[in-house]
């Protein structure tokens, strides 16, 4: 019979051959083929000659047939790849990677197939941080390389709290709310917290501000999309004193005739320190004129008494 080469096999370290699954096919001189199983010898079987194509040869029926091998010193790593990810793959900037659970392919340069769980490197590591520009980790293993996705969140406020209450609490209609001394606490979403001073952020602000309502009013403190309430307590300032600041326009009068209050101009005094005018529910007394010579009017505004004095 005929014989023909063999194709070569993968690469080999120095060791014995294996020639498990070789099937030569020798041609025989009948025009037929015929698949060799079993039978066959392989020479030389110790490889003890490295180099890209050392031969083999293959004695069956008292045939030959050649095929080559590569042969290597040693296994290396010819490239990695990500067997099972990381159990972590979303940050929030300024954490680091954190690999656990990943799980590596090394495909070695015989074909064969390492699992590797250690051993291996990432960048960025710590202490380095990650930024939301961080889109992929690099994994090094064996002078080889390979990465997979993470996505990374801005820090943001996921919550906050009022942590001291504004030194003033207790308020008159009209007041414009004071957050003096009062302190906010936000909670991140990456876990931490900060403080926050509500009169000098200029992220705060309250609503409403202007307190004209009497009773128990909650106000609301907004800081970077989130919000926290309390209560202040506000009160209608009493009146404590008034002044005519304008006389009215007639003081001259025929007796029995009434009291003409236009164009008088009544300012009151409030417990908080301000001032009104008075456009309703200030009375005067009397307003029927009967006493001829200069007569004295009573001008009250909710307790508050003056006197203007009027001709007959």
């Amino acid at each position: 019979g005929d014989h023909r080469d063999l194709p070569s096999l993968p690469t080999r370290r120095p060791d014995e051959l294996a020639s498990t699954g070789l099937e030569p096919t020798v041609n025989c001189s009948s025009g037929t083929t015929q698949t060799v199983t079993s039978g066959f010898t392989c020479s030389p079987m110790k490889l003890t000659t490295t180099g890209s194509a050392v031969p083999i040869t293959v004695l069956a029926g008292g045939q030959t047939a050649t095929f080559t091998v590569k042969v290597v010193t040693s296994l290396t790593v010819d490239h990695i790849s990500v067997r099972t990810p990381a159990k972590k793959v979303s940050y929030i900037a300024g954490e680091t990677v954190d690999t656990t659970g990943l799980v590596l392919n090394a495909t070695m340069t015989d074909g064969t197939v390492k699992v590797v769980s250690t051993g291996f490197t990432a960048s960025p590591t710590a202490p380095a941080t990650l930024t939301k520009d961080d889109k992929t980790v690099t994994i090094t293993y064996e002078e080889k390389t390979t990465s997979y996705p993470i996505a990374v969140a801005d820090v943001t406020v996921s919550s906050i709290k009022v942590t001291t209450p504004a030194a003033t609490l207790k308020y008159f209609t009209g007041d414009t709310f004071d957050p003096t001394g009062l302190v906010l606490n936000a909670t991140m979403n990456n876990g931490t917290t900060s403080t926050v001073d509500g009169r000098t952020s200029p992220d705060v602000s309250y609503s409403p501000s202007t307190l004209d309502k009497a009773g128990t009013q909650t106000i609301t403190a907004a800081y970077m999309g989130k919000t926290a309430t309390f209560t202040v307590n506000v009160t209608d300032p009493a009146v404590t004193g008034i002044k005519i600041t304008t006389a009215p326009t007639v003081t001259g009068y025929v007796k029995g005739t009434s009291l003409v209050t236009t164009g008088m101009v009544l300012t009151a005094s409030l417990a908080n320190g301000k001032t009104q005018t008075v456009t309703e529910g200030d009375t005067c007394s009397p307003t029927a004129l009967s006493t001829v010579g200069t007569q004295t009017v009573t001008v009250t505004y909710t307790g508050a008494k003056k006197v203007i004095g009027v001709k007959a």
